[in-house]
């Protein structure tokens, strides 16, 4: 209701056509008037005025005389200070009326208000927009003729439940006619209910998702071979895999709780502190340690982390792998002392060893002596940094790790012999206990003809690829010669077969009806053949491709594909024509034409 229409309330309900929806505002008056009386126990004071209210049927009913009569006493009585105060109260319930729907104009969630009957008496725009009706044009229906499908489901169920209890109620369902999530909230009044309605599908699809991407990286994490662990710099633990319980035997919530040095043993605990700390400073780093089970058992372990950002806090995130198989392999090559040093002495492969943390040879086998051209006493005097060309003594230093960290594969790298020619090996380093000190056996692959085979091998693709592309341009070159052929010479000849059909059918006699049907046929075949030309010479080469470019070109072929198979397309070109060589606007409309080909078949 209006704030004018309640001012002008005498004149609104006995006056004929001034509003255009005058029988449902003279209703929705008279009723709003006397909930007011009611609520405020006045109805004693003005019961003749209340019952003298005429309903607009009444009204229409009237001749033009009584009805003005009827209107002069109405507004005689507003002149008494009961009715006077009535009105004030009116127009004060419609300013808060007013106030409230401009208030539900602004919240982004639907509001719709129905009255006891389910009966709708006020939709805001979002509502609207929300459901794809005009708000002004529901109002007066039924909440079931807007939404029937709502029936007979939970909709229903929490409508009845709010109107019958008078308690607030909330459901949250899918409605399928919108496609849409949505969450409802019911507040009943003594007048009907309020809804407030979010449209939730977007939070529910993200939900979702989230929850697909956290249940497949939980999997991912528990399938990892060895533990998984991740952690801040605080040493607070963010995730971890079943395996560190398992290997452990602590639970998650001990887990949650712990610091990460907790889970190694006393004699260890400086070694990896100082560890994990390296992850923090250099963003990367190993450890070789035990860890100590919750019943006091030590496993040991290989440890590799990173450091990583994490919601703004550096965080730790790293993997170990049970070195308990080659411990007890290390613990057997110390006890074959012998052995070792003939599998050492007689290995093939050229193998030395450093000391830690100096980096000085300390023994190399003949394989090593032959394969450098040095011999045992050079090669034991011998700065291993000397081994590596100039240009790869930096990389070295840089990558050179002097702590103890078990099995380790450096890739290939170069090398010098004796006489100063260069050598190609994969180098792969154990570090293992030798006479009771730590120290690195290095193991020297000979990689050189491998690498340059594989050097040829690239430099023979390379050698295809530019060959390939010589005869891509040669094919192009035939296509666009074939083109300019079929569409020059065969379209001209074609142009004069036309012609000169044409002449004969004009100079033809009517008399001669078959025959002049029979060079009609002629002069449409030739007309098919032109055409039939014409996309031949454009499918070889198409001139939009050299004249217009090559967004203009894929444009027509996808308007051609689709006027044939009847495939819809939707293309989006540049603004601009992009700058390219002429092979790559070749290859790219090479690549959409295979592409319609396959999407045909």
């Amino acid at each position: 209701l209006q704030l004018d229409e309640v001012r002008k309330l005498p004149l609104q309900v006995l006056a004929q056509g001034e509003h255009p929806h005058r029988q449902r505002s003279g209703d929705l008056v008279a009723q709003r008037v006397r909930r007011i009386v009611d609520a405020k126990s006045e109805r004693q004071l003005v019961p003749q005025v209340l019952r003298q209210v005429p309903s607009p049927r009444g009204l229409h009913a009237m001749e033009p005389d009584a009805r003005m009569n009827a209107r002069d006493a109405f507004d005689a009585e507003l002149s008494s200070g009961a009715l006077k105060s009535l009105q004030a109260e009116v127009e004060q319930a419609s300013r808060e009326a007013k106030a409230e729907s401009q208030a539900f104009e602004k919240v982004q969630d639907s509001v719709i208000r129905i009255d006891n009957n389910y009966r709708i008496t006020y939709v805001n725009k979002v509502a609207g927009e929300m459901g794809n009706f005009n708000p002004t044009e529901v109002v007066g229906k039924t909440i079931w003729e807007i939404y029937p499908a709502f029936m007979g489901t939970q909709v229903e169920e929490a409508f009845n439940k709010a109107m019958e209890t008078k308690t607030q109620v909330q459901v949250s369902d899918y409605y399928e006619p919108l496609d849409i999530y949505y969450e409802s909230r019911f507040y009943p009044s003594t007048t009907g209910l309020l809804i407030f309605t979010q449209d939730v599908t977007l939070q529910r699809r993200a939900e979702r998702e989230i929850g697909q991407a956290q249940a497949l990286a939980d999997r991912l994490i528990d399938s990892l071979p060895g533990v998984f662990y991740f952690y801040d710099i605080n040493g607070q633990f963010i995730r971890w895999n079943k395996r560190l319980e398992e290997v452990t035997g602590y639970s998650a919530e001990e887990i949650a709780a712990m610091h990460p040095s907790q889970l190694f043993p006393d004699d260890q605990k400086a070694y990896i502190t100082e560890r994990i700390m390296g992850v923090f400073q250099e963003e990367v780093n190993d450890a070789q340690c035990d860890f100590q089970t919750k019943d006091g058992r030590r496993i040991p372990y290989y440890f590799k982390a990173v450091r990583i950002e994490y919601k703004g806090i550096p965080c730790l995130l790293g993997n170990g792998m049970d070195t308990t198989d080659q411990k007890r392999a290390e613990e057997d090559l110390i006890r074959s002392r012998e052995k070792y040093r003939l599998l050492f002495e007689s290995n093939p492969l050229a193998m030395w060893m450093l000391s830690l943390p100096d980096y000085k040879v300390i023994e190399s086998n003949e394989a090593a002596q032959v394969q450098y051209g040095y011999s045992r006493e050079e090669f034991l005097d011998l700065d291993i940094f000397n081994l590596r060309p100039a240009e790869e003594k930096e990389r070295l230093l840089a990558a050179t790790n002097r702590n103890f960290r078990g099995l380790h594969h450096a890739g290939i790298w170069q090398h010098l012999r004796k006489d100063g020619s260069m050598i190609y090996v994969d180098i792969i380093s154990y570090d293992i206990i030798y006479e009771g000190k730590p120290a690195r056996l290095i193991l020297a692959n000979e990689m050189t003809k491998k690498v340059e085979a594989e050097e040829k091998l690239t430099e023979s693709y390379e050698s295809i690829k530019e060959l390939t592309e010589h005869l891509q341009n040669i094919r192009e070159q035939e296509r666009l010669h074939m083109a300019r052929e079929i569409h020059d010479e065969l379209g001209q000849l074609l142009t004069v077969m036309k012609m000169d059909l044409s002449w004969v059918n004009r100079k033809m006699k009517d008399e001669d009806p078959a025959m002049k049907s029979k060079v009609t046929e002629l002069i449409s075949t030739v007309d098919k053949t032109v055409v039939t030309v014409r996309r031949i010479a454009s499918e070889l080469r198409p001139s939009l491709l050299d004249n217009l470019g090559l967004a203009a070109a894929m444009e027509w072929h996808l308007e051609e594909f689709t006027r044939r198979s009847e495939v819809q397309h939707t293309f989006r070109g540049p603004e601009q024509e992009p700058e390219l060589t002429e092979n790559i606007k070749i290859g790219l409309f090479r690549i959409l034409q295979e592409s319609l080909t396959n999407v045909g078949r």
